[in-house]
């Protein structure tokens, strides 16, 4: 199939804006036969970007496929911690720092940190300890890493479904914490570091200058870069867990991941490229979310 030009993708554009319009309508007067008529005409780019999308992103989809457990099995749901911000910051804090494994400590931290942007995640040479809920004198940060070798910072707010407040001095958290760390370590005002802000949507800060981010590309970060084959039954089972659990119940666009990776993994059948313009079609409805969640 040939490729889709720019100018149909424009045209996509236009007709969604046009078709806010129709909304006001009445149901008498929707084009009706146009609209079915553009459904029709629009399935080969849809087609196009879905194959596009797992052509493109086919080891990152095998690799999460392969720490998948059932849901069933996800114990920390068992417990009634899904949706908890604390848990999860522990989670986190565990998962860039295994106890007694700072091999798979450093690869973590590398990963995620490369997935962040900063160019300094390529000079990591030793893994840190992160801190959790760190006080300071205008509020608690909830991750912080410290990599005194490199001298960087890295401060981490996490949410839910909460949105960025207030410190107690009045500031939004990701315009305080940044001062407030570096005042809690010592630090000066202009000691280099990031300020990451965490969300299932990639919701932005309110420090412009802040990186906004999501559990799924922490998951994926982490998911790619170990292998459930290479770590021991009990390493590997956390890891799983804990990235099983966080695409269930932390995943962009308060998507089921897991389950949606599940669903996919059986359309696949382990080849993308075997997948007919029928099939793709067909499954869409898995399809399509997971390829947005992608990009």
């Amino acid at each position: 199939m040939g490729s889709v030009s720019f100018q149909t993708i424009a045209d996509f554009a236009v007709f969604i804006e046009q078709a806010k319009t129709i909304l006001g309508q009445s149901s008498s007067r929707l084009p009706i036969a146009e609209f079915s008529d553009f459904l029709e005409a629009s399935k080969p780019l849809a087609i196009q970007l879905v194959r596009q999308a797992l052509k493109d992103h086919h080891k990152q989809l095998k690799n999460l496929c392969h720490w998948l457990i059932p849901p069933s099995l996800d114990i920390l749901a068992v417990a009634g911690l899904s949706g908890f911000e604390d848990p999860y910051i522990n989670l986190i804090k565990w998962m860039l720092y295994p106890p007694d494994r700072p091999d798979l400590a450093i690869r973590c931290q590398r990963a995620w940190l490369k997935a962040l942007g900063p160019p300094v995640a390529e000079e990591i040479s030793e893994a840190i300890e992160p801190w959790v809920q760190l006080g300071t004198d205008d509020g608690r940060a909830d991750i912080v890493l410290h990599f005194q070798q490199q001298k960087y910072l890295v401060i981490i707010e996490a949410k839910i479904g909460s949105e960025e407040h207030e410190t107690p001095k009045s500031i939004a958290q990701t315009i305080g914490y940044p001062s407030a760390v570096r005042r809690r370590l010592g630090l000066s005002d202009d000691y280099p570091g990031i300020m990451v802000f965490l969300t299932p949507n990639g919701v932005l800060a309110a420090d412009a200058s802040a990186v906004s981010t999501t559990y799924d590309m922490l998951v994926a970060a982490i998911a790619c870069e170990l292998s459930p084959a290479e770590l021991p039954p009990h390493l590997s089972w956390a890891y799983s867990t804990i990235i099983t659990h966080l695409l269930t119940h932390a995943a962009s666009g308060s998507l089921n991941k897991a389950e949606a990776l599940r669903k996919l993994s059986a359309c696949l059948g382990g080849q993308a490229a075997s997948l007919t313009d029928e099939q793709i079609i067909a499954a869409l409805g898995t399809l399509g979310p997971i390829c947005r969640t992608l990009e």
